[in-house]
């Protein structure tokens, strides 16, 4: 059980003659309270609300209650099955911090969608353990949202969206060093937004992408770590191109790979980590779903990189 509230000034700006322009801010307050009942035949049962109330300049005093339900049964003792159903209210999360349960029987509740955005996540999954070194499972889950406007729409018109999301995965620890994961993604967008629908398929387009990849994993004993990570990624994307003004549908193919190594600190003192993403320098066209994301100031990580990049990272744990 908790609360939170929190507000932002997101622009201020004064001119030169002293006049202050756009002023943008919100108000947001949330309760919550979560409890788990486990009940006979190896069920474990996430019953939870959350009461957010919120207000910006396009949405004033918007309450809204957020149901949740969770669901984990243990048919055999190696087998996990996932149930969920919850309603959430998405805000600035890069700011200000909470404690509120991330997840519901397994699947996620916070997402970096448009600050107000409304949705309703259903998900199903199965997790298989086949023997001590070998795992399976795989999850199917659907979000309906209702974004706030991101043009200059009536505050009570959203943005409808739809998003499917299948996970398959298979984990194998084949030596005492060395691991292997087959991973399969399939992520599913489409916007149903009831305006001038054809233009603005140009800024909401409807995709289809398909990820499987490969992780091959090695751990020393002193603490030495690498990750090669090859991928393929497959996607489809039908929108509007507005300088032609037209629909047009564009698939787009690549390969790609991850390849990142590092150094544990002895007694967990921390990590260092060098990273290479595009291994390669593959050039290619990819409709990223970052431009109905990242809204609220965040400066995200591309999930794919169009070039190559080198990062490192020190992490020190006292």
């Amino acid at each position: 059980m908790g609360q939170y509230e929190a507000r932002r000034n997101r622009f201020n700006q004064t001119r030169d003659d002293g006049i202050t322009g756009l002023t943008e801010s919100y108000r947001r307050s949330n309760g919550y309270a979560y409890t788990h009942i486990l009940l006979p035949w190896q069920l474990d049962v996430t019953l939870g609300v959350s009461l957010d109330s919120y207000r910006s300049p396009k949405i004033s005093d918007h309450v809204q209650a957020n149901p949740k339900l969770g669901i984990m049964w243990n048919p055999t003792p190696d087998t996990t099955v996932r149930m969920a159903a919850f309603r959430n209210l998405n805000w600035a999360r890069n700011e200000y911090a909470s404690i509120e349960p991330t997840q519901v029987a397994g699947f996620n509740q916070l997402y970096y969608d448009p600050t107000g955005t409304s949705f309703w996540r259903y998900g199903f999954g199965i997790d298989h353990k086949l023997d001590n070194n070998l795992m399976m499972g795989g999850e199917a889950s659907y979000r309906a949202l209702a974004a706030q406007p991101l043009f200059d729409t009536p505050s009570d018109q959203y943005e409808r969206w739809r998003e499917e999301s299948y996970r398959a995965y298979l984990n194998w620890a084949m030596a005492e060093q060395w691991s292997v994961a087959l991973n399969y993604h399939l992520d599913k967008f489409r916007s149903d937004f009831q305006g001038n629908v054809t233009p603005l398929l140009a800024y909401f387009p409807t995709t289809e992408t398909h990820t499987p990849s490969l992780s091959l994993r090695f751990f020393h004993p002193y603490g030495f770590w690498a990750q090669l990570e090859p991928m393929y990624v497959a996607q489809i994307a039908h929108g509007f191109d507005l300088g032609n003004w037209q629909e047009q549908k564009k698939q787009n193919n690549f390969f790609l790979m991850d390849l990142s190594m590092g150094y544990r600190l002895p007694q967990k003192l921390g990590m260092i980590k060098f990273q290479i993403r595009n291994l390669f320098d593959q050039h290619f066209s990819y409709q990223s779903e970052f431009w109905r994301m990242n809204n609220n100031g965040l400066d995200l990580a591309p999930q794919f990189y169009p070039a190559r990049t080198i990062t490192g990272q020190i992490i020190l744990s006292f």
